[in-house]
Order: C-alpha cells, then sequence, then structure tokens
C-alpha cells in the first residue's frame, strides 16, 4: 500500500474547526484539484471500478506536490448497476434517495 503524504482535503479546506469555516482557494488550485480528481475516477471507471463515496474526507492532498489520491474504498462496487444505497448520504446521487 502506497503513502500519501497531505492530508484529506476536507482538513486541508478547513480553515477553523471550531465554526466549521472552509478557507477558499485560489481558481488555478481548484482547477487543478478536480482535474486530478476527474481522471483518477475517470481511471477507475476505465477498470470496471465505483467507488460510490467521493467526499473532501476520501481524498488526500498533499499542497506540497499539489497531488491528489483517492482513498477508502470501502464502498467500491465493480457492478455498473447501482441500486443499493451506500456511502455518505449528503454526497450520494440524488437518483439513489427516489423511492423504488
Amino acid at each position: 500500500m502506497e503513502f500519501c503524504k497531505g492530508q484529506t482535503l476536507e482538513s486541508y479546506l478547513l480553515k477553523d474547526k471550531v465554526s466549521q469555516e472552509f478557507r477558499s482557494l485560489p481558481q488555478r488550485e481548484c482547477k487543478q484539484i478536480a482535474k486530478q480528481l476527474l481522471e483518477g475516477l475517470e481511471h477507475m471507471h476505465s477498470l470496471g471500478v465505483w467507488h460510490r463515496d467521493i467526499k473532501p474526507e476520501n481524498l488526500m492532498y498533499d499542497p506540497i506536490s499539489k497531488q491528489l489520491k483517492i482513498i477508502d474504498f470501502g464502498f467500491v462496487s465493480t457492478c455498473l448497476v447501482l441500486s443499493k444505497q451506500c456511502g455518505t448520504p449528503e454526497y450520494m446521487m440524488p437518483e439513489l434517495h427516489l423511492p423504488h
């Protein structure tokens, strides 16, 4: 298993733990983070792997190297039909909240 330097993206963005206030990032850094996330998801999906719990707590970010890593594959699926609700409700696809 690879050691991931840095901290979760949530920790990196959290300005004040008490007030739960988040800080802004420069647009360039936001674009770099988003690009890496989308490239990582594209690669996973090309292999037939679906993470199903993407959220700031499941992304490790090293602000020095500017590298993003996807972590916590506890809800991973290799099935394209994703009918089972799992993951963090606030980050789930809206379709999974609809009654069947």
